[in-house]
């Protein structure tokens, strides 16, 4: 049966998702109403049938990248199935149609041949297993409970210094620090770290280049500006308004501001789910209110990074839905701001912090529902997936009670324990097992895609959590530097907004 999505101005016909040797639906969506974009898998032939009316004078020619193909009318009404082969299509990625502005389409069904493994990577800046653990026994997180039951799970190793985009540039590449290039927030100028500053390839850039797979990524650290991938990649920096370099390819940008507009009318009445405390969404026309300044700083701890998540987890739904990609990487940084600032209000008794009954009433469920939130936004998510997709849930570190005072304000601080849960097919069971390294998880998702490990990356696959362990993984001895365009940062108009965020957080003092 079809289902009809629809995305901002983007009406397209949905089919569910194909098991291994069907054949595949995927989707595409309208620029507008006269180009449509395809993605495929380099090599694929493609299938589509169409219909609709077309009232122009001349001959009906649909353009499928360079060729142009005659579609017959009869009375104005034409339905036309095109087959186009591997050798037409051509080696990119991405399959642009375009329609004369005298047709109107009825239906639209694209397919291509073939299946490949399915896999979504979902990165919780800051999760823990000391409040995910009391709400899975609590039975407050269903789908984190689920992925848990069908896969493997436990304590993810992090480093001493677990700065985030330190960090998640370590999971994305398989290399420490001093390889891959990214050692704090800011460079070596006091800017905001930027991708090209990277210097090595990540599990993206190794898809791309390696295998015929498509990827997508939304929101990951250290992303702006973006790479071209076997997909599609929108920036860290695009919910902020730095449209320019953070949409790979570029007519996402249209989408995607239709999405911001959608969040923007909506996030302040959604995010009454985390807060007791009585928002006011016009509090900086009411200066001279006593609730002023908590309604400040709500907007700067908690309405700020819920925009944010919320943006992209909708973006990436959607895009999920629109190209149907093999494996989507998906970052989120919620969890991370509510515990660094919310921690005391939640159980006050473990940090030096002692706020008043009155504040705790207002924000002491903050941070439990916010990872309540994530699991509701993770359970669409698997709802939309291929039964056999693979889910691989990381955070960079993890959480603890701030006990002496370190930055003001601040009640919660980092630990080196994460959480990881990894949930599919090749994964054991229910099966706990900690002591795994950030470093191990470039490896496990190459290996789980059929690609060499990289000899000169640190980790190692974790065979013990796999439930076939006799499947050893494949070695190559490099898959060398990232290629970029210029090594100079650029300018980016977002560069004072990311250090005020920074130093609210008290991750930089000046």
């Amino acid at each position: 049966m079809k289902r009809i999505y629809v995305l901002g101005l983007l009406f397209l016909c949905v089919a569910p998702a194909c098991h291994k040797n069907e054949r595949q639906q995927i989707e595409g969506f309208w620029v507008d109403r006269h180009h449509s974009m395809i993605l495929r898998h380099a090599g694929s032939s493609l299938r589509i049938d169409f219909s609709g009316t077309y009232i122009g004078d001349g001959p009906f020619e649909i353009q499928v990248g360079a060729a142009k193909i005659g579609v017959p009318v009869e009375y104005t009404k034409f339905h036309q199935t095109l087959t186009l082969s591997a050798d037409q299509l051509g080696s990119n990625v991405w399959c642009r149609v375009s329609l004369p502005q005298q047709c109107s389409i009825q239906s639209w069904h694209v397919e291509e041949s073939g299946a490949l493994p399915k896999m979504i990577v979902f990165g919780i800046d800051g999760a823990t297993w000391r409040v995910l653990g009391k709400l899975v026994k609590e039975n407050r997180v269903p789908h984190f409970q689920k992925l848990m039951n069908q896969g493997s799970y436990g304590i993810l190793d992090s480093v001493e210094d677990s700065e985030s985009p330190v960090v998640w540039t370590t999971i994305a590449t398989g290399k420490n620090p001093d390889q891959h290039g990214i050692h704090d927030f800011l460079d070596g100028d006091r800017r905001p770290v930027q991708s090209m500053e990277v210097r090595v390839k990540r599990i993206w850039d190794i898809i791309s280049d390696n295998s015929s797979l498509t990827t997508g990524v939304l929101g990951w650290y250290v992303t702006w500006p973006v790479d071209t991938v076997s997909g599609f990649m929108i920036s860290d920096r695009a919910f902020q308004n730095q449209y320019e370099q953070s949409f790979s390819p570029a007519e996402l940008v249209q989408p995607f501001q239709e999405a911001w507009k959608e969040r923007g009318e909506n996030y302040w009445d959604e995010v009454k789910r985390f807060t007791s405390f009585p928002l006011d969404p016009d509090f900086r026309h009411h200066r001279s209110s006593p609730l002023f300044r908590q309604n400040e700083l709500l907007s700067k701890r908690l309405l700020h990074v819920y925009f944010r998540d919320s943006l992209y987890l909708e973006s990436g739904l959607h895009f999920y839905q629109l190209f149907d990609p093999d494996i989507l990487f998906l970052y989120v940084r919620g969890v991370d701001y509510t515990q660094h600032i919310y921690w005391q209000y939640m159980d006050p008794s473990e940090t030096f912090l002692k706020p008043s009954e009155q504040d705790r009433a207002y924000y002491k469920d903050i941070i439990e529902n916010y990872y309540v939130y994530l699991d509701q936004e993770i359970g669409k998510y698997m709802d939309l997936a291929d039964r056999n997709t693979t889910f691989i849930v990381i955070s960079d570190h993890g959480f603890q009670p701030m006990r002496k005072w370190a930055a003001r304000d601040l009640s919660g601080a980092h630990e080196k324990s994460g959480v990881y849960i990894f949930s599919g097919p090749a994964f054991q069971k229910d099966f706990h097992h900690d002591s795994i390294s950030i470093l191990d998880i470039c490896p496990l998702l190459l290996q789980q895609l059929k690609l060499p490990v990289a000899k000169d990356m640190p980790g190692k696959v974790p065979m013990e959590v796999l439930r076939n362990s006799d499947t050893a993984p494949t070695f190559i001895a490099s898959y060398g530097p990232r290629s970029t365009n210029s090594q100079k940062p650029l300018a980016s108009k977002v560069d004072g907004e990311i250090m005020d965020q920074l130093r609210t957080l008290g991750y930089i003092n000046n």
